[in-house]
């Protein structure tokens, strides 16, 4: 181009000199080449063709707008003689292409000024920068100016920006009614107003347009779909979604694009069908990280580790390089199931990548993985390897010494920070409260109680609060944690759980009821931990009315079976209070079944003597497909022997062993003592003596002494008591049981022999 300007071909003697410098100039446009353009301009003025060629003129104004040079473009357009709207529109365009919105609007001022009627091109252009500036009033101005002259319903470019406009600006009320004006409508107008409600939450409304944009029978393309997708997303839609899928797959689109890809990837995961979405990832060929992170975060947030773990791997196959969000997930992942060996692979792995060696968040990740893994020497090297020590660093070696009941390592770690002149956060303080309560150092945890009101650490912090608490009650100190309560008030149901376990802990459940009422007091709303303290604190006063209650409320708020530990203590609570009909029916009623409650339900009928009741019980359970476990024995063998059923109680030790594989316990034997002792077999009770441990055996002679207490037997009884003072003869009882012998058989003189 350079050559032929040089050259002067253009001045030559060709018919055509401006038909040329039109192609020319388009090919600076396209190329944004400002140096050649303006060459071009330097010919074309010499030339003469400026003002006589309305064509070059319009091309060089675009030219300079193409190119950004809006200076020049101005200058020429005011130097023109006759300024139409076509020339305007071209700087207006420019302006608004490159983002210079408000210089467009300036200019539009100015054009009305000089009494040019712009036209739909105009009106399209400053639409558009009305919208990039959230400008509703001067929208609303443009739009009631082309309605009057009915123009929107003429032109949908036009109509399709005014739509945008007030999508931008969220006015979605009167985007819907042009919307609904226009006499017909395309795909790129429904995608609008379905990306505008998406925008501002209204979810349903989005896939309400989506279903009338079908009923007009219009084709969505891949941003509608993409943009569906994230709506059914974002509302747990997932029966929608595998609609929009199963449509996406039969129009051939699934594999093409890689942004629908991953919004269909993603809606899995947010409707929490995470091995679907994974499905859709392994069979793509668009497999980009943002579908792999998605997946992978599903996992992780849905506390499925060894997904998380085996889907990193399987990206790493993929040859898919993983970025530093990636890193930290599978990181986080390893040391939840504490899985070193894998962790230590990927350490590995990232000492590669020389990107993210020094990466601070990337080895507090690292040093958080192996403390949680125990492997406190590997999360120390590379914790004094790391160039820059910062508290958080800091708190993931301390955080791992805590969950590790690690007491003493965390106050040593939190000295060394001191030495090292790391100020402590609220993270540090409630491993060192932890620790306090691991140590049952009350001394040093009201030290740092003190230190973090004194810092101010306490206001509108509920984990430090509870933190505290669970000190206090830890070191039995449940009047001080109440009274954190009452100094630092807090609407955090966790801190008044934490204070609840604690009268739990210590058997208090007039205080553990007494707290809750204060909590409703104070307008906290219960959750299943509150509920099944409360449950638990029925139980240990007896209290089955109360328990009732509690029951009613929870049947109100929440479905029993989603929650086993809130529902097994409710079954509970009604066995322990005598209620055993209405435990049965509970659990009748849930649906729910397993070997804990069959046992909860054989413990309660055996101690409340219905022994026969106790093993049907026993049958049904069999019979619904659970395999009963050493504990169900227990029960059953301890029924046996209070209801004096010898050979039934034979029958299930035998049982147990040959047919169930279970090897007796201590529990399991001196069952068997006892009932063989109840019904005055002590051979047999002696026998059994022989299969219990030594450190175990003193439970037994108490057996023994008792059953030799109810039938009267001196000989056995002398030979058990001679055995029990061998196995701990600093225990009193032992020499009370016997004595307690000696008195049922109205036996005073030997008394003092033995």
């Amino acid at each position: 181009m350079t050559r032929t300007i040089d050259h002067g071909s253009f001045s030559s003697g060709r018919n055509e000199p401006g038909m040329l410098y039109l192609c020319l100039l388009r090919a600076c446009s396209k190329n944004k080449d400002l140096c050649a353009g303006t060459r071009l301009h330097a010919e074309i003025l010499q030339n003469g063709l400026f003002e006589k060629n309305l064509d070059i003129t319009r091309s060089l104004l675009s030219m300079y707008a193409k190119c950004h040079e809006f200076r020049k473009a101005e200058a020429l357009l005011y130097e023109l003689a006759h300024r139409d709207v076509f020339s305007w529109n071209v700087v207006i365009g420019g302006y608004v292409q490159c983002g210079r919105s408000n210089d467009a609007l300036k200019l539009f001022n100015q054009m009305r000024l000089e009494d040019c009627p712009p036209d739909k091109v105009t009106f399209t252009s400053i639409l558009k920068a009305c919208s990039t500036l959230r400008d509703l009033s001067m929208g609303e101005k443009i739009h009631d100016y082309v309605a009057r002259r009915g123009l929107v319903s003429k032109d949908i470019i036009l109509a399709t920006t005014l739509l945008n406009m007030y999508v931008n600006c969220g006015v979605l009320r009167k985007a819907q009614k042009v919307l609904d004006e226009l006499p017909s409508r395309d795909s790129f107008c429904w995608t609008t107003i379905i990306k505008g409600y998406i925008g501002i939450g209204q979810y349903e409304y989005a896939l309400k347009c989506f279903k009338q944009m079908r009923d007009e029978d219009i084709s969505p393309d891949t941003v509608t779909f993409t943009c569906v997708l994230k709506a059914c997303a974002s509302i747990g839609a997932l029966d929608k979604g595998k609609e929009i899928h199963q449509e996406v797959v039969s129009l051939g689109m699934l594999g093409k694009d890689v942004l629908l890809d991953n919004a269909l990837v993603d809606m899995y995961v947010k409707c929490l069908a995470l091995d679907k979405a994974r499905e859709i990832l392994e069979s793509t060929s668009t497999r980009s990280i943002t579908a792999w992170i998605s997946v992978i975060e599903g996992y992780f947030k849905n506390y499925e580790y060894e997904s998380v773990i085996s889907c990193f791997e399987q990206m790493i196959d993929s040859g898919i390089c993983p970025n530093e969000l990636v890193y930290i997930f599978v990181l986080k992942a390893c040391g939840s199931i504490g899985a070193y060996e894998k962790g230590e692979k990927f350490h590995e792995n990232i000492k590669g990548k020389h990107f993210l060696r020094n990466n601070l968040v990337i080895n507090t990740s690292i040093i958080d993985m192996y403390s949680k893994c125990a492997a406190f020497t590997k999360a120390r090297e590379v914790l004094e390897k790391q160039c820059d020590w910062d508290v958080v660093s800091w708190n993931a070696l301390i955080t791992g010494y805590a969950k590790h009941q690690k007491g003493d390592d965390v106050l040593s770690c939190y000295r060394e920070m001191q030495v090292k002149g790391l100020v402590p956060d609220e993270v540090t303080y409630c491993c060192i409260l932890k620790a306090c309560s691991i140590l049952c150092d009350l001394n040093r945890g009201q030290q740092v109680y003190d230190e973090v009101v004194r810092k101010g650490f306490l206001k509108d912090n509920s984990v430090l609060i509870t933190s505290i608490i669970d000190m206090y009650v830890k070191c039995g100190e449940l009047t001080k944690a109440q009274q954190v309560l009452k100094d630092h008030p807090t609407h955090n149901v966790i801190a008044w759980n934490a204070l609840l376990s604690g009268y739990i802990q210590h058997g208090l459940g007039e205080d553990t009821i007494c707290c809750y009422e204060e909590m409703l007091q104070k307008g906290l709303v219960a959750d299943d931990v509150t509920f099944t303290c409360l449950l638990k604190a029925c139980s240990i006063v007896g209290d089955v009315t109360k328990g009732k209650q509690i029951h009613e409320v929870i049947s109100n708020k929440t479905k029993l079976s989603n929650n086993f530990v809130l529902f097994s203590t409710l079954v509970d609570m009604y066995v322990k209070c005598g209620e055993l009909g209405i435990a049965w029916q509970v659990v009748k009623e849930n649906g729910v079944s397993c070997v804990i409650l069959w046992n909860v339900l054989i413990t309660g009928y055996a101690l409340q003597g219905q022994a026969q009741t106790s093993m049907s019980c026993f049958e049904h359970m069999q019979a619904s497909g659970f395999c009963p476990n050493a504990a169900t024995f227990s029960s059953l063998l301890n029924a046996c022997s209070h209801a004096g059923l010898v050979d039934e109680g034979q029958n299930y030790f035998v049982s147990m062993v040959t047919c169930f594989g279970i090897l007796p316990h201590l529990d399991h034997c001196a069952c068997m003592i006892d009932l063989f002792g109840r019904a005055g077999n002590f051979e047999e009770a002696v026998a059994f003596t022989e299969l219990v441990p030594s450190s175990n055996i003193s439970a037994i002679w108490f057996a023994i002494l008792g059953a030799c207490k109810k039938w009267g037997s001196l000989t056995i009884a002398r030979w058990a008591f001679h055995h029990a003072v061998q196995a701990h003869d600093t225990d009193i009882g032992v020499y009370i049981c016997m004595g307690n012998v000696y008195a049922s058989a109205e036996n005073w003189e030997d008394l003092s022999y033995s």
